[in-house]
């Protein structure tokens, strides 16, 4: 662990990822569907069935315009590499050590999950709002839909999506992960062009 290429980690395709001096050669989206897909929301605080974080982003990408949508489906992309850390904890965390301390272990492994694809990091700050605007319409609608009746959270939330979220199994979810990205590199050539100057086909 001393030297600048550890920690890493062994992928769900095989591969190594660096956690420090991340590297966007080693970001495959095929690992990250298949951790999305199996990585639970809330830290698995759900109403007796599994709900992922792709699936998540799935129902986000689908809210938002052409442009966002690489930005959405990929948004919580980085967790594949981390673990999902819920935002109470990121707080604790935060709170312990006296900064923002998530954001700057997390920061660049945010730039390479894009990178990867050859999208802009950090985004043009009218995509950071529309995927913002987006997740927090995720965020009621899962309230309303994934979780138990609660406490008042204390912070304001849009109303929710009109659809009723229908919970997908693993196998559904890494499945719909991995077409809307393939639709989505079909409207966007550039990313299958950085994918291939990483030496990564499509999916």
């Amino acid at each position: 662990m001393k030297t600048k290429n550890r920690p890493w980690m062994q992928t769900a395709s095989g591969g190594k990822f660096h956690l420090i001096n991340p590297n966007p050669a080693e970001v495959d989206i095929k690992d990250i569907a298949e951790a999305l897909a199996k990585s639970s929301r809330f830290g698995g605080h759900t109403q007796n069935f599994f709900y992922s974080i792709a699936q998540h982003n799935c129902l986000l990408t689908d809210l938002l315009p052409v442009a966002a949508k690489p930005y959405g489906l990929l948004h919580d992309a980085y967790t594949a590499y981390t673990g999902e850390l819920i935002k109470p904890v990121q707080a604790l965390l935060d709170a312990k050590a006296g900064h923002d301390i998530w954001s700057i272990v997390t920061a660049d492994i945010k730039r390479v999950t894009h990178e990867a694809f050859g999208l802009q990091w950090p985004p043009h700050h009218a995509v950071q709002s529309m995927v913002r605007d987006a997740d927090r319409i995720m965020l009621a609608t899962e309230r309303r839909d994934i979780l138990a009746d609660g406490p008042n959270w204390e912070i304001p939330l849009p109303a929710p999506d009109k659809k009723t979220i229908r919970v997908w199994t693993w196998v559904e979810a890494h499945s719909n992960f991995l077409e809307r990205f393939d639709t989505i590199c079909k409207m966007r050539p550039d990313i299958v062009h950085a994918m291939k100057s990483f030496g990564r086909g499509q999916v």
